[in-house]
């Protein structure tokens, strides 16, 4: 996985908040798990008391809830202390692939392709597509069909024994140990499901309450722009008006001032010319006098 791929599905939320999500759903498995292992147990102990034979190998379940447990609190210290979200998303992505695997134990464990183990797949699947970006989740998908393919295959060929997940003296749709389990299995699968989707849900509809509020925002920030926009128009205009107001008058005492320099320049002129003329006839006069 790239970072740009990753920097491409996360752009719009900042780091924080990304952290926040992946322990949200951290938080969200464990007490799936915890729920799952706390029935399992229960439905153990009565089954050993109750029912000889009932839950014949409860060790793989147990211990693979157990580990799940385990994880989500190792790795919710991990990536609750993580400055990178690139590392952050990578490691969540592991934890989920190891539940994976575990959860291909729980189905081994429950009777392989004989029981509904398989439906448990679906809460990575549903955890990654939430908070991972589109190439992780798609991933654990895949890895989540692989596991379920590899061990319905090697039960095909009698690679690994098959032991039945119940050891029941009627057959399974007429007794009441196999049905009401069943029927608490699918109730805990369908709510915690149902639980993981919501969550997609409050972020989705968090995130149009945002894209709501930001556009009444733009929106409302537009109009105050285009008001500022209008009187800083005005006024440039009446600013452009009055510098043409003012050229207007400065060009009009200008043009007077040529006015008057061209009148004094007149003015001026014919008095020098007089006074040439005037010098000239004194020089007549001077030069009449000095031949008489």
């Amino acid at each position: 996985m790239g970072k740009k791929r990753q920097k491409e599905n996360f752009q719009f939320y900042p780091f924080e908040e990304i952290i926040l999500r992946l322990r949200s759903v951290l938080r969200l498995e464990q007490k799936t798990v915890g729920f799952f292992l706390s029935v399992f147990l229960i439905m153990v102990i009565l089954g050993r008391t109750v029912v000889p034979g009932f839950f014949r190998r409860p060790l793989i379940t147990l211990f693979s809830l157990t580990s799940i447990f385990l994880l989500v609190k190792i790795f919710d210290l991990i990536i609750k202390n993580q400055e990178n979200i690139y590392r952050a998303n990578f490691l969540f992505f592991i934890h989920l692939l190891l539940v994976v695997f575990f959860i291909t134990l729980i189905v081994y464990d429950a009777g392989g392709v004989e029981w509904l183990g398989v439906i448990f797949y679906l809460f990575p699947i549903i955890w990654a597509n939430i908070i991972l970006p589109k190439t992780y989740g798609i991933t654990i998908a895949l890895f989540s069909a692989l596991f379920y393919s590899i061990l319905a295959l090697i039960e095909y060929f009698n690679l690994i024994p098959f032991v039945a997940f119940y050891d029941l003296p009627t057959p399974p749709h007429l007794s009441s140990w196999y049905v009401f389990p069943s029927i608490i299995f699918i109730f805990l699968t369908f709510y915690f499901l149902g639980l993981g989707t919501n969550l997609f849900s409050d972020e989705f509809k968090k995130k149009i309450v945002e894209l709501e509020k930001t556009k009444s925002d733009l929106e409302e920030a537009k109009k105050v722009l285009e008001i500022k926009v209008q009187a800083r128009t005005r006024e440039l205009t009446e600013l452009i008006e009055r510098q043409e107001e003012i050229i207007k008058e400065r060009t009009k005492e200008l043009q007077e001032k040529i006015e008057e320099l061209e009148k004094f320049q007149k003015i001026a002129v014919g008095r020098e010319l007089k006074m040439i003329e005037l010098k000239k006839k004194i020089e007549e006069l001077e030069n009449k006098l000095k031949n008489k």
